[in-house]
Formats: structure tokens, C-alpha cells, sequence
């Protein structure tokens, strides 16, 4: 699936149903724990690399466990942070 304009909005993803939009969701949440604990790096440094806060990061990952949305430019963030595309992330 391809990221739409500028913001991620999965509930505006064409043709996702809610049920598909929740599953997309928590998957980008799985592959960031994933990957942070690939690297082991913790939320503490992530917050360092991305100029997020803490409480941001995890409030970030709990809405997107729970299937909602996440703006792009966060996301993409994280993944330079992480030294990944934004791909590896959103797939």
C-alpha cells in the first residue's frame, strides 16, 4: 500500500476497510518495537535521535496498537533514526 499526500491518516487509506486500516496500524507500531529492539535502542534513545519526547513516543505507539493514525513526518523520524526507508516501517 502507498502513502497518501503528506500525512498518514490510515483511516483515509483508499479502499482499507476499519478492519484492515487496525491491522496496518498495529503492524507500524510491531515493526518499530521490532526494530528498536533489533538495534537494542530503547524508547530513551529513540526520543534522543527523533527530538520526541517520551511520553509522545509511547502515546504514538499505543493509538497506533490501538488502529489509529500516525502523521508521516513522525514516522519518518523514527526511521531515520533507525536508519531504515520509511517502508520498513509502514509494511
Amino acid at each position: 500500500m502507498t502513502l497518501i499526500k503528506k500525512r498518514i491518516i490510515l483511516t483515509l487509506t483508499t479502499g482499507a476497510s476499519k478492519r484492515e486500516v487496525n491491522i496496518m496500524s498495529k503492524k507500524i507500531a510491531q515493526n518499530i518495537r521490532v526494530l528498536l529492539a533489533k538495534k537494542n535502542y530503547n524508547l530513551t534513545w529513540l526520543a534522543k535521535q527523533t527530538g520526541i519526547t517520551i511520553p509522545n513516543i509511547s502515546v504514538l505507539l499505543s493509538r497506533l496498537e490501538k488502529g489509529g493514525g500516525a502523521n508521516i513526518n513522525t514516522l519518518e523520524k523514527i526511521a531515520k533514526a533507525l536508519e531504515v526507508g520509511i517502508s520498513e516501517i509502514v509494511n
